[in-house]
């Protein structure tokens, strides 16, 4: 019997860190998850907050109080005081603009637009390819007929996302 890793990690782990206090910005996520850990160690990083564990393996994101503060139940989300919302490339621009505008320069629009196309060429482009390889090293699906060829169409699209930055990105004069 394969023990995925995410039982593993809880077994070893049971408690992820956690923004210790959770005063400040909490991010509702869940450590394997690449889409929503992104956003907690970006408040952690920054000094705001951080991760309040969303075990969705337990369900805690279909409660009454998770639907309050996101009606569609995903992770991750954001609670900073009584604002909240979803979506990871939302969250990360309001932490920015909030916490740290320096990462989100909106007197530099090309530089804005070259992260924008980043995080959505990485959601749009990437993730899709991500799930068929990481998931299943994490346990959490079965692998493909051919895991060889999901492991090099993941690798191609990671290759391909770090060209993103190479594009041409020139300021007006």
């Amino acid at each position: 019997m394969r023990l995925s890793v995410w039982k593993l990690f809880l077994t070893h782990y049971p408690k992820p860190p956690l923004h210790s206090a959770m005063s400040g910005v909490k991010i509702h996520a869940m450590p394997p998850s690449q889409n929503a850990v992104g956003p907690a160690i970006m408040a952690q990083h920054i000094g705001c907050g951080g991760l309040a564990m969303c075990n969705l393996m337990e369900g805690a994101h279909k409660t009454e109080d998770f639907t309050k503060i996101n009606p569609y139940q995903h992770i991750p989300t954001l609670e900073d005081g009584d604002f909240s919302m979803g979506e990871s490339n939302a969250i990360f621009r309001y932490l920015a603009l909030k916490y740290k505008p320096e990462l989100y320069p909106t007197a530099e629009p090309e530089k804005c637009g070259k992260i924008d196309f980043a995080m959505d060429a990485f959601v749009g482009e990437v993730y899709k390819h991500h799930m068929p390889v990481v998931y299943v090293v994490m346990g959490f699906r079965q692998a493909s007929d051919d895991q060889a060829a999901a492991n090099k169409a993941y690798s191609d699209a990671l290759a391909k996302w770090g060209q993103v930055k190479q594009c041409r990105h020139e300021t007006p004069s």
